[in-house]
């Protein structure tokens, strides 16, 4: 929905759709209006399109792409998309899924890129870039990528809070599985659980390329992984280390 005010508490519900090609937004405002509030929700369908909880020029807040199912073949998936202002508190989940989208992204704005969310639960990506929160000009605070269980290719990519042109300040990684992917970046805090099975010929993340700026790495594992004492554990590996 959209209007010359904005889009505000639309929600879409596609369900068992076999292929769907056109464009699906929650809430969609083209003129300087903020989209808040709208929900994309998705279950058991084969997507071939972009795919937006809220789109403005103005900002986007507390919009919400959940997807459940089936299979995620698309250009683009975000929470929250702004050409102008800030993108806040949006998310975007998939649980149980397949997911081969170019961007995948909580929440990108112009301003500030504040508290925004993926969470992947049992996912299988395969050259996907995924992006808590992206800020062109701003700030990105606080956002936040979740990865519980599934598998990556190693053409994916996980971003934390990107600002190319601002600050980026705790944003954080939560993983419990072994990734090898492309690369990982502008994360402040990550939250490593090693998973069962994990063993000290193992690292937790394989990557080529791995930004480490004021990054803060805490451990734990998973009921019944066991190390003796002076094993030496590989958290990540990383062709490139920069930071």
């Amino acid at each position: 929905g959209s209007d010359g005010a904005g889009a505000s508490g639309n929600t879409v519900i596609i369900k068992n759709s076999p292929q769907m090609y056109c464009n699906i937004f929650g809430g969609f405002c083209e003129n300087a209006g903020d989209a808040t509030g709208n929900r994309v929700i998705i279950e058991n369908s084969i997507i071939r399109s972009i795919v937006e909880g809220g789109f403005s020029h103005g900002n986007a807040n507390n919009n919400e792409v959940r997807i459940t199912g089936g299979a995620v073949l698309s250009m683009t998936v975000y929470g929250g998309e702004t050409g102008g202002d800030s993108a806040c508190n949006n998310k975007v989940i998939f649980t149980d899924t397949e997911v081969d989208a170019t961007y995948v992204n909580g929440g990108a704005g112009g301003g500030d890129a504040i508290s925004n969310i993926v969470i992947f639960t049992n996912v299988t990506a395969t050259g996907s870039g995924i992006t808590g929160g992206y800020s062109e000009n701003g700030d990105a605070i606080g956002n936040l990528v979740e990865i519980k269980d599934g598998s990556f290719g190693s053409g994916s990519s996980l971003f934390g809070g990107v600002a190319p042109h601002g600050i980026s300040v705790d944003n954080t990684l939560n993983l419990n599985i072994k990734i090898n992917l492309g690369s990982v970046g502008w994360f402040q805090n990550m939250n490593l659980i090693l998973p069962t099975g994990f063993t000290k010929n193992d690292a937790m993340i394989t990557t080529a390329d791995v930004c480490y700026k004021n990054t803060k790495i805490a451990v734990d594992a998973a009921l019944g992984v066991n190390f003796q004492k002076g094993d030496v554990l590989t958290l990540i590996a990383a062709d490139n280390l920069t930071g």
